[in-house]
């Protein structure tokens, strides 16, 4: 399953903050679904997926013009 860590979210644009910020919040939403294994503060990484739901692009496939 690919995966989008907050160091993706730079690249594209976001700040430091807002990077872990999105991630933070992926994570939350992740565990409220079901998915236990994202409760775990070391864990610096959401599904593609997730990411998504949150900023409504694909992180991976920006292209800066």
């Amino acid at each position: 399953m690919p995966a989008v860590s907050y160091h993706t979210l730079i690249q594209v644009g976001f700040s430091t903050y807002q990077a872990r910020e999105i991630i933070r919040i992926a994570k939350n939403n992740l565990v409220k679904e079901g998915y236990g294994c994202y409760n775990n503060k070391r864990l610096g990484f959401v599904t593609v997926d997730a990411a998504i739901r949150i900023i409504g692009f694909d992180p991976r496939y920006w292209e800066d013009d």
